[in-house]
């Protein structure tokens, strides 16, 4: 599976302009394969907007209101994207002999499972200070972004090109951590982590369905740890923390973190660890953003505020990470 770093909210957005077919031998359109003409997501529709930063596509085209393949000898197409074109290497003849067709889509490349639910394999770390495979720092560039689209159904000869909706299959959390002002010493934060009394995190292998987006065959756990080494400021408007975390196998009544500090200097190895108080119930869910508050004094972590929103893509939200 190709993976991609998940970087820039900010700049995901730009104008795509038709797509290429695939060719036959004569360099000729074919009149009947199907076309990816444009790729969004599902909170940017209203701004017409693009993703620039997904540059293939893996497609599973069905037989409608059914998941076997509708070409049994290619049944997914990898689109790529290029100066604002999609096209692929192969193709899928739709056919009024053949009947019309069902479209499933998923971001990074994978390879489909036919049959029931149409399943890819997923991973989602839990952290870790000495296991790199598992390490998340406080971007969250190491996991995986999976993205799966709204079906495009009833997909005939006259209607073969498509637009698709892209979907986040994980749920996106991050933190804005300061200080109190008259905290005179420089502190680091060093680590971050999310503590889930009842086990309601989830983290290991498993898989996603394209049929809707839903994880299967995470393992629950208690604690997800971010590492990392930044300096808390007095004055901080947006999120200086983010992970991707799967969603919640049920509301979570109580959620606390505990952060660890190191005091005068970054390499200090004077480190304070704090506790906050639990955060309002929830259950994380597909597709939103909870952005928590901290402040830090000389005693303790404060949480101060909790937000829910949908997962957007502008300024406001500018948190590196995410398609």
């Amino acid at each position: 599976m190709r993976k991609l770093n998940l970087y820039t909210l900010t700049a995901l957005l730009a104008t795509c302009a038709g797509c290429t077919d695939s060719l036959p031998d004569n360099g000729e359109p074919s009149s009947s394969a199907l076309q990816l003409v444009s790729v969004g997501l599902a909170e940017t529709i209203q701004t017409r907007g693009i993703v620039t930063s997904i540059n293939q596509l893996k497609l599973y085209v069905a037989n409608a209101d059914a998941l076997t393949a509708y070409n049994t000898s290619t049944p997914t197409l990898l689109f790529t994207q290029s100066n604002g074109s999609w096209s692929s290497t192969a193709s899928v003849e739709i056919t009024t002999a053949n009947g019309s067709a069902d479209v499933y889509a998923c971001y990074p490349d994978a390879d489909i499972t036919s049959g029931s639910n149409l399943p890819i394999p997923v991973s989602v770390r839990k952290g870790s200070d000495s296991d790199e495979t598992q390490r998340l720092d406080f971007t969250g560039s190491q996991q995986t972004d999976y993205l799966y689209a709204t079906k495009q159904a009833g997909i005939t000869q006259t209607n073969r090109a498509i637009s698709l909706t892209m979907n986040h299959a994980l749920a996106k959390v991050s933190f804005r951590i300061d200080k109190e002002t008259d905290v005179s010493e420089s502190l680091y934060l060093k680590q971050i982590s999310i503590q889930s009394n009842t086990n309601k995190l989830q983290v290991g292998e498993g898989s996603m369905q394209l049929t809707d987006g839903v994880l299967n065959g995470l393992v629950s756990t208690s604690v997800v740890t971010l590492n990392g080494s930044k300096e808390l400021s007095t004055s901080l408007s947006s999120p200086n923390v983010s992970c991707l975390m799967a969603p919640m196998s049920a509301t979570e009544s109580v959620l606390s973190f505990s952060l660890t500090v190191a005091v005068s200097s970054e390499g200090s190895t004077e480190l304070r660890t704090f506790k906050t108080a639990s955060a309002t119930p929830v259950q994380w869910q597909a597709g939103k953003h909870y952005m928590y508050s901290i402040t830090v004094n000389k005693i303790g972590g404060i949480l101060k505020n909790f937000k829910v929103e949908d997962w957007k893509s502008d300024a406001s939200q500018d948190t590196n990470i995410g398609i």
